[in-house]
């Protein structure tokens, strides 16, 4: 949009007051003698001229100029309402603008109860809401005014005082906490390119000496001279809900302006794609990562038997270790009982010796004789065979000890070893139940990261969204009939609270009027 679309909210008397300052400036000698005329013709003829200047455009008193070839143009819109403190509209009228390339005539449509030219004398033709004109090469202004006021958004505005319900002519001159709440809302029986396409901004300029500790969430506060402006912003196709709180003296407030300007966003998208990829590059790194972990998780399952069967093995073992052990422990006291016959019975075999070798063969007769020194040798044989036996029984007894001892030696190792397989089986077992914990977090978190990058995107996509919204598709406000409309404005205004104007004290007679002035009226 270019610079000059943007039109000030004027009033319908201050516009009418720039164009004639501007018409007078360029039309001076005419307005002169215009003047000169009225003040020599007689009464009917002044009176006839009076009566066809202040005739409404349109009417039977202006006669319609003949149509010539059409012109080349594009139009903007600005529509001025007049809300009331409440917000809803009282009256409105649209300022046209033409932008005319090629000269010619110009049909354009709306629902006007009148029309006006802003920017040269010609009249107007206002026909069944058809108003047409013949327009010079450059831009070209008229003002209509709507018969029925319907706008895109229907505006409520509610005021109150410490807290209490107050109508806006009660709040001027008083004093205490002021709050204002403005709502804003499609309203269904206009054209809804308007509310979906066009951003609408409420602005409040308060008087800092009337006014301090402002509260307005989610608005833009900005000191405007003596002035605090509070902007308050509703985005397309939203409905909008705006809260101002202040304390006040001797309050008083200009009218809050709405202005609705289609939507442009200052934001540019930025390009996503880098992070997208690093999103990719992230879920194929955790996917290799979930194919080690599933590995690992399957080898754990051997693991487990493995150290289940250790355990399984050494408990055999030292329950073997232990039946040994116990059996081993009745050997030895046999052994040792065996023992000690043995060394009895070689003590016995040593006396009977040392009895038969205490006899004296000589005396006795050679048969008995012979006899004993059989028997002597024999049981020194004997003798000599049952100590050896005692010796080396001894050194055997003494192994069988020694075996029964290592035995309970081993069987107490065992039992230890026992222990430690089923602590090693269980620390296995729980972490076998680890690696497949982890590995099914593993497995869930490859299966998310494997939907980041879409995710990511999508919620890019949605974020964006919500700062996406119709292109305005430069319609006509006026009527759908109108064509080239390049742009379309709204400026909306609450009347002021300020105290009553006093009444008008009764002055000298004013002098009556001439032609010349009601001539220049139409143009103040």
């Amino acid at each position: 949009m270019e610079n000059n679309d943007v039109l000030l909210a004027p009033r319908p008397s201050s516009v009418r007051g720039n164009v004639a300052l501007r018409w007078i400036r360029r039309n001076a000698a005419l307005v002169a003698l215009s003047a000169v005329l009225a003040a020599g013709l007689g009464a009917q003829a002044s009176a006839g001229l009076a009566e066809a200047a202040l005739a409404p455009e349109g009417s039977a008193a202006v006669e319609e100029a003949a149509l010539g070839p059409a012109a080349a143009f594009e139009k903007s819109e600005v529509v001025y309402a007049d809300l009331d403190a409440a917000g809803a509209p009282v009256a409105a009228y649209v300022v046209n603008r033409f932008d005319v390339e090629q000269a010619g005539s110009v049909v354009d449509y709306g629902d006007y109860s009148t029309a006006r030219n802003l920017s040269t004398t010609d009249a107007l033709s206002l026909d069944d809401g058809a108003v047409s004109f013949e327009a010079e090469e450059g831009t070209f202004f008229y003002q209509g005014n709507l018969d029925a006021v319907q706008l895109p958004w229907t505006v409520d505005v509610a005021y109150s005082l410490d807290g209490v319900e107050t109508d806006a002519a009660d709040l001027a001159g008083k004093s205490g906490r002021v709050g204002i709440t403005l709502s804003t809302s499609k309203n269904p029986d206009v054209d809804p390119a308007f509310f979906d396409s066009f951003m609408l901004q409420a602005t409040f300029t308060l008087d800092s000496s009337k006014c301090s500790h402002i509260s307005a969430e989610g608005a833009t506060v900005a000191q405007a001279g003596a002035d605090q402006t509070v902007t308050f912003a509703a985005l397309p196709g939203h409905d909008g809900s705006f809260g101002l709180a202040m304390d006040v003296v001797d309050f008083a407030m200009d009218g809050v302006q709405l202005a609705g300007v289609p939507y442009a966003s200052p934001v540019e998208v930025p390009d996503t794609s880098g992070m997208t990829e690093g999103m990719q590059q992230l879920a194929d790194g955790v996917n290799q990562v979930a194919g080690g972990s599933s590995a690992l998780s399957g080898s754990g399952g051997d693991l487990a038997s493995g150290a289940e069967a250790l355990s399984g093995g050494v408990a055999q073992a030292a329950a073997g270790a232990d039946d040994t052990a116990s059996a081993g422990a009745a050997i030895a006291q046999g052994t040792s009982a065996m023992g000690d016959a043995i060394g009895q019975q070689a003590a016995g075999i040593s006396q009977l010796r040392g009895v038969l070798d205490g006899i004296d063969v000589a005396t006795l007769p050679p048969d008995a004789a012979q006899q004993v020194e059989a028997l002597k040798a024999g049981m020194a044989a004997v003798d000599s065979g049952m100590a050896q036996l005692d010796g080396e029984y001894a050194a055997y007894d003494a192994g069988v000890q020694a075996y029964v001892d290592g035995v309970g030696e081993l069987a107490g190792g065992l039992d230890g070893l026992r222990h430690a397989a089923d602590e090693l089986a269980d620390g296995v077992r729980r972490y076998v139940a680890g690696v497949e914990k982890l590995d099914g977090g593993i497995q869930s978190l490859d299966g998310e990261t494997s939907k980041l990058p879409a995710t990511v995107q999508t919620e890019i996509d949605d974020m964006l969204s919500e700062f996406e919204f119709p292109e305005f598709a430069s319609v006509s406000f006026t009527s759908a009939q109108n064509p080239a409309v390049r742009s379309v404005q709204f400026v909306m205004t609450t009347p002021a609270i300020a105290p009553a104007a006093p009444e008008p004290q009764e002055g000298p007679d004013e002098p009556e009027e001439t032609v010349a002035d009601r001539f220049l009226d139409l143009f103040r």
